[in-house]
């Protein structure tokens, strides 16, 4: 369908409008195909520069090893097939629920003023209050 150009503040007239009851979808599933292809362009989507850089020549694995990652996957249980469609299994869901706790555990400790971390605070010696710079 396409529609008419319209002037700033032009006046239109609707002659029927339809209300359809309709739900967000989500992105379709992966297959092995499509997988492999996600892997082989890994790097495009990681915001930090440096990591996106240094994937952005290779993508995740080496040709010779993406196959052999996801028959791993399946082996061990974190996707099932389901069809041609991959599945995440709840042990897939669990691992990146735990690695997600340990990045932030992880990056807390690093920017703590204990490891030395002033750069984006000053921390008062003489108190627990912390004051931005």
């Amino acid at each position: 369908m396409n529609l008419p150009p319209l002037e700033k503040n032009e006046r239109i007239w609707a002659k029927d409008v339809e209300v359809k009851a309709k739900a967000t979808q989500p992105p379709p599933r992966f297959t092995e195909a499509t997988l492999l292809t996600a892997m082989e362009g890994a790097g495009k989507l990681i915001e930090d520069e440096e990591l996106r850089e240094a994937m952005s020549e290779r993508g995740l694995g080496t040709p010779a090893t993406r196959a052999a990652t996801i028959e791993g996957l399946l082996a061990e249980e974190y996707l099932h097939r389901n069809g041609r469609e991959l599945q995440p299994t709840a042990k897939a869901f669990s691992l990146l629920f735990a690695l997600e706790q340990l990045r932030s555990t992880k990056s807390a400790r690093r920017n703590s003023p204990a490891n030395g971390n002033t750069s984006s605070r000053k921390w008062n010696t003489g108190g627990s209050r912390a004051t931005s710079s």
